[in-house]
Protein backbone atom coordinates (compact mmCIF):
# COMPACT_ATOMS: atom_id res chain seq x y z
CA UNK A 1 0.00 0.00 0.00
CA UNK A 2 1.35 3.72 -0.68
CA UNK A 3 0.13 6.81 1.06
CA UNK A 4 -0.24 9.62 -2.00
CA UNK A 5 -0.27 12.27 0.10
CA UNK A 6 1.98 13.72 2.71
CA UNK A 7 2.04 12.97 6.22
CA UNK A 8 1.35 15.59 8.82
CA UNK A 9 3.10 15.15 12.38
CA UNK A 10 1.48 17.79 14.57
CA UNK A 11 1.15 20.97 12.66
CA UNK A 12 4.55 20.06 10.97
CA UNK A 13 4.99 17.29 7.82
CA UNK A 14 6.89 14.70 7.86
CA UNK A 15 10.03 14.81 6.60
CA UNK A 16 13.58 13.86 6.73
CA UNK A 17 14.70 17.31 6.27
CA UNK A 18 13.06 17.97 9.32
CA UNK A 19 14.17 15.31 11.40
CA UNK A 20 10.84 13.65 12.61
CA UNK A 21 10.25 10.63 10.75
CA UNK A 22 8.48 7.93 12.51
CA UNK A 23 10.03 4.30 11.95
CA UNK A 24 8.53 1.19 12.64
CA UNK A 25 11.04 0.39 15.74
CA UNK A 26 9.40 3.58 16.74
CA UNK A 27 5.90 2.08 16.68
CA UNK A 28 6.85 -0.79 18.17
CA UNK A 29 8.42 1.15 20.66
CA UNK A 30 4.91 3.09 21.31
CA UNK A 31 3.60 -0.72 22.22
CA UNK A 32 2.21 -1.28 19.00
CA UNK A 33 2.66 -3.85 16.38
CA UNK A 34 3.20 -2.38 12.73
CA UNK A 35 0.14 -3.86 11.34
CA UNK A 36 -1.58 -1.20 13.44
CA UNK A 37 0.09 1.12 11.78
CA UNK A 38 -1.13 -0.75 8.08
CA UNK A 39 -4.42 -0.51 9.73
CA UNK A 40 -4.03 2.92 10.46
CA UNK A 41 -3.44 4.19 7.14
CA UNK A 42 -6.26 2.08 5.50
CA UNK A 43 -8.57 3.52 7.71
CA UNK A 44 -7.93 7.07 5.44
CA UNK A 45 -8.16 7.34 1.61
CA UNK A 46 -4.39 6.90 0.09
CA UNK A 47 -5.34 10.15 -1.63
CA UNK A 48 -5.62 11.77 1.91
CA UNK A 49 -3.50 14.23 4.00
CA UNK A 50 -3.10 11.81 6.94
CA UNK A 51 -2.51 14.04 10.46
CA UNK A 52 -0.44 11.55 12.75
CA UNK A 53 -1.53 11.15 16.12
CA UNK A 54 -0.89 8.44 19.02
CA UNK A 55 -4.42 8.95 19.32
CA UNK A 56 -4.93 7.39 16.08
CA UNK A 57 -2.82 4.97 15.82
CA UNK A 58 -4.55 3.70 19.51
CA UNK A 59 -7.59 3.95 17.82
CA UNK A 60 -6.91 1.92 14.51
CA UNK A 61 -5.00 -1.06 17.46
CA UNK A 62 -8.56 -0.78 19.13
CA UNK A 63 -10.32 -1.18 15.95
CA UNK A 64 -8.01 -4.33 14.03
CA UNK A 65 -8.40 -6.05 17.24
CA UNK A 66 -11.78 -6.03 17.48
CA UNK A 67 -12.28 -7.07 13.51
CA UNK A 68 -9.68 -9.68 14.83
CA UNK A 69 -11.83 -10.97 17.44
CA UNK A 70 -14.71 -11.22 15.53
CA UNK A 71 -12.91 -13.34 12.68
CA UNK A 72 -12.04 -15.73 15.78
CA UNK A 73 -15.65 -16.34 16.49
CA UNK A 74 -16.60 -16.52 12.62
CA UNK A 75 -13.92 -19.17 12.09
CA UNK A 76 -14.95 -21.15 15.19
CA UNK A 77 -18.45 -20.96 14.46
CA UNK A 78 -20.50 -23.41 12.69
CA UNK A 79 -20.83 -23.95 8.86
CA UNK A 80 -24.37 -22.90 7.36
CA UNK A 81 -26.61 -26.10 6.80
CA UNK A 82 -29.77 -25.41 7.08
CA UNK A 83 -32.48 -22.92 4.81
CA UNK A 84 -32.14 -20.35 7.78
CA UNK A 85 -28.97 -20.22 7.09
CA UNK A 86 -28.56 -20.22 3.89
CA UNK A 87 -30.83 -17.26 3.82
CA UNK A 88 -28.38 -15.57 6.06
CA UNK A 89 -25.47 -16.52 3.73
CA UNK A 90 -27.55 -15.08 0.93
CA UNK A 91 -27.76 -11.60 2.99
CA UNK A 92 -23.16 -11.59 3.43
CA UNK A 93 -23.75 -11.72 -0.27
CA UNK A 94 -24.51 -7.96 0.12
CA UNK A 95 -22.04 -7.19 2.96
CA UNK A 96 -19.45 -8.56 -0.03
CA UNK A 97 -20.45 -6.25 -2.37
CA UNK A 98 -20.86 -3.65 -0.40
CA UNK A 99 -16.70 -4.44 0.37
CA UNK A 100 -16.06 -4.94 -3.31
CA UNK A 101 -17.76 -1.75 -4.47
CA UNK A 102 -16.01 0.71 -1.87
CA UNK A 103 -12.72 -0.60 -3.28
CA UNK A 104 -13.80 -0.33 -6.54
CA UNK A 105 -14.30 3.11 -5.86
CA UNK A 106 -10.84 4.45 -6.16
CA UNK A 107 -9.26 1.71 -3.53
CA UNK A 108 -12.13 3.74 -0.72
CA UNK A 109 -10.37 1.81 1.99
CA UNK A 110 -12.27 3.54 5.04
CA UNK A 111 -15.74 2.84 2.90
CA UNK A 112 -14.76 -0.85 2.71
CA UNK A 113 -13.95 -1.24 6.05
CA UNK A 114 -17.15 0.53 7.25
CA UNK A 115 -18.73 -2.13 5.50
CA UNK A 116 -16.62 -4.43 7.79
CA UNK A 117 -17.68 -2.64 10.76
CA UNK A 118 -21.48 -3.18 9.30
CA UNK A 119 -21.26 -6.70 8.56
CA UNK A 120 -19.52 -6.87 12.34
CA UNK A 121 -22.63 -5.65 13.65
CA UNK A 122 -25.12 -7.44 11.41
CA UNK A 123 -23.81 -10.71 12.63
CA UNK A 124 -24.47 -10.09 15.97
CA UNK A 125 -27.95 -9.50 15.48
CA UNK A 126 -29.16 -12.93 14.01
CA UNK A 127 -27.25 -13.59 11.18
CA UNK A 128 -25.22 -16.96 11.60
CA UNK A 129 -21.20 -15.93 12.06
CA UNK A 130 -20.76 -19.21 10.15
CA UNK A 131 -21.97 -18.03 6.99
CA UNK A 132 -19.54 -14.59 7.39
CA UNK A 133 -16.53 -17.32 6.61
CA UNK A 134 -15.67 -16.44 3.29
CA UNK A 135 -16.19 -12.55 3.85
CA UNK A 136 -13.69 -12.81 6.66
CA UNK A 137 -11.65 -14.25 4.50
CA UNK A 138 -11.81 -11.88 1.98
CA UNK A 139 -11.15 -9.41 4.11
CA UNK A 140 -8.43 -10.87 5.59
CA UNK A 141 -6.32 -11.09 2.19
CA UNK A 142 -7.65 -7.93 0.88
CA UNK A 143 -6.14 -5.90 3.93
CA UNK A 144 -3.06 -7.96 5.05
CA UNK A 145 -3.49 -6.86 8.71
CA UNK A 146 -5.42 -9.51 10.10
CA UNK A 147 -3.04 -11.87 10.47
CA UNK A 148 -2.35 -13.91 13.67
CA UNK A 149 0.89 -12.47 15.33
CA UNK A 150 2.72 -14.87 17.04
CA UNK A 151 2.52 -14.39 20.62
CA UNK A 152 5.86 -12.26 22.22
CA UNK A 153 7.58 -14.04 24.93
CA UNK A 154 5.57 -13.43 28.19
CA UNK A 155 7.79 -11.86 30.86
CA UNK A 156 8.43 -14.33 33.72
CA UNK A 157 6.75 -11.89 36.23
CA UNK A 158 3.28 -12.41 33.82
CA UNK A 159 4.13 -15.80 34.17
CA UNK A 160 4.03 -15.98 37.94
CA UNK A 161 1.03 -14.31 38.56
CA UNK A 162 -1.05 -16.54 35.46
CA UNK A 163 0.03 -19.23 37.80
CA UNK A 164 -0.56 -17.48 41.20
CA UNK A 165 -4.25 -17.34 39.45
CA UNK A 166 -4.69 -20.48 37.55
CA UNK A 167 -3.99 -21.87 41.42
CA UNK A 168 -6.43 -19.18 43.11
CA UNK A 169 -8.80 -20.03 40.78
CA UNK A 170 -8.68 -24.44 41.06
CA UNK A 171 -9.08 -23.37 44.79
CA UNK A 172 -12.23 -21.38 44.03
CA UNK A 173 -10.66 -18.06 45.51
CA UNK A 174 -12.36 -15.81 43.03
CA UNK A 175 -11.80 -12.43 44.94
CA UNK A 176 -8.15 -13.53 44.85
CA UNK A 177 -8.54 -14.04 41.09
CA UNK A 178 -9.72 -11.55 39.95
CA UNK A 179 -7.57 -9.31 41.84
CA UNK A 180 -4.50 -11.42 39.84
CA UNK A 181 -6.53 -10.59 36.46
CA UNK A 182 -5.93 -6.42 37.33
CA UNK A 183 -2.33 -7.43 38.62
CA UNK A 184 -1.45 -8.93 35.14
CA UNK A 185 -3.55 -6.20 33.06
CA UNK A 186 -1.40 -3.39 34.56
CA UNK A 187 1.90 -5.05 33.06
CA UNK A 188 -0.34 -4.39 29.60
CA UNK A 189 -1.77 -8.25 29.17
CA UNK A 190 -5.26 -9.46 29.43
CA UNK A 191 -6.42 -12.74 30.69
CA UNK A 192 -9.30 -14.45 29.71
CA UNK A 193 -11.42 -17.88 30.71
CA UNK A 194 -11.74 -20.04 28.10
CA UNK A 195 -12.66 -23.83 27.85
CA UNK A 196 -11.76 -24.20 31.40
CA UNK A 197 -8.41 -22.86 31.20
CA UNK A 198 -6.95 -19.10 30.80
CA UNK A 199 -5.37 -17.34 27.85
CA UNK A 200 -3.44 -14.45 27.77
CA UNK A 201 -2.76 -11.42 25.52
CA UNK A 202 -1.18 -8.61 25.28
CA UNK A 203 -2.70 -5.03 25.22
Amino acid sequence: WLHKRRIDLGSEKMSKSLGNIIMIPDIVAMGYSPLDLRYYLLSVHYRTQLKFTKKGLDDAHKARRKIMEWMAQVEDAEDAEDAEDAEDAEDVEEWKQRFASAMDSDLNTPGALAAVFDALTASRKGNGLGSFKNFAQMIQKTFGCFEPERAADIPADVENLLHARRKARTEKDFAASDHLREEIRKKGYEVRDEGGDQTVKKL
